[in-house]
């Protein structure tokens, strides 16, 4: 639904805003939702770089922070009115929760299912997806962008000879957590792009999310769609990234999700 919408079906706003990466700093119309849905006493939490929006709406003074490994020096110079913190999956403080690179959205999220709903049903949830812990313990330190990994990425990018449209076919139910980390980690080894597909163009998931497909995009190869527990699943995909790609392919993939890959 559009901002006005939503603002008509819920007049006193919501309990909890989810704010992702934009990448960028957000548009006027978004800064204005996210600062009045906090007016409104709406809980904010901003997803790795969703950082950048929400610190533009002003939420972030005065507060500790974290983001993204690779956005906390930008995060410094451009809001310096917030204490940006490293080395852990999320910070709350009052109104609002942040968390650090795309793989801390999950345990991120329980946190925030544990507030909305309490401690058995965040932890019935983390059971579901393989997981025991989501505390905010979390060692940033060891990513970098260093010189490998730029000559790596600029290489995979430049070379688009050897770039791949691999198709995962999809039904309704399959596992849209396990899938979207899978689709993700393809996309960013900057040599493939993973794609949903199947004839009518949509599918719904296990979670009652509805995604949009593609119908029949040129494929160089299939991959079957990741299910069960999501890191596993992560942890498999980058498993297949390094027989494909190399260990570096995959080592930059889990640099960019800020994922600890116990290979």
């Amino acid at each position: 639904m559009t901002v006005a919408e939503f603002e008509a079906a819920h007049p006193y706003g919501a309990d909890a805003v989810i704010v992702p990466a934009f990448h960028s700093r957000g548009t006027e119309a978004t800064t204005a939702f996210i600062r009045d849905q906090a007016a409104q006493g709406a809980l904010i939490v901003s997803i790795c770089e969703g950082s950048e929006p929400v610190a533009r709406a002003g939420l972030f003074d005065g507060r500790a922070a974290t983001t993204h490994w690779f956005a906390q020096d930008r995060m410094n110079r451009r809001y310096p009115e917030a204490t940006w913190v490293e080395n852990t999956r999320y910070v709350i403080d009052g109104p609002v929760m942040s968390s650090s690179g795309v793989s801390a959205s999950v345990p991120v999220t329980l946190k925030l299912l544990e507030i909305l709903a309490g401690e058995g049903t965040a932890r019935a949830t983390a059971a579901g997806l393989g997981l025991d812990d989501w505390s905010a313990e979390h060692d940033s330190s060891q990513f970098s962008l260093d010189v490998g990994k730029v000559r790596l990425a600029v290489g995979n990018l430049l070379w688009f000879w050897r770039h791949e449209v691999l198709a995962a076919s999809v039904v309704d139910g399959f596992d849209g957590v396990a899938f979207a980390l899978q689709a993700d980690a393809w996309s960013r080894t900057y040599r493939s792009r993973l794609v949903a597909q199947n004839a009518k163009g949509s599918a719904v998931s296990a979670e009652g999310v509805i995604f949009v497909t593609e119908t029949g995009p040129r494929a160089d190869a299939t991959v079957t769609p990741s299910e069960g527990a999501p890191f596993a699943a992560l942890d498999a995909n980058l498993a297949v990234i390094s027989e494909r790609y190399g260990d570096p392919t995959a080592e930059f993939v889990a640099a960019q999700l800020e994922y600890a890959w116990p290979r």
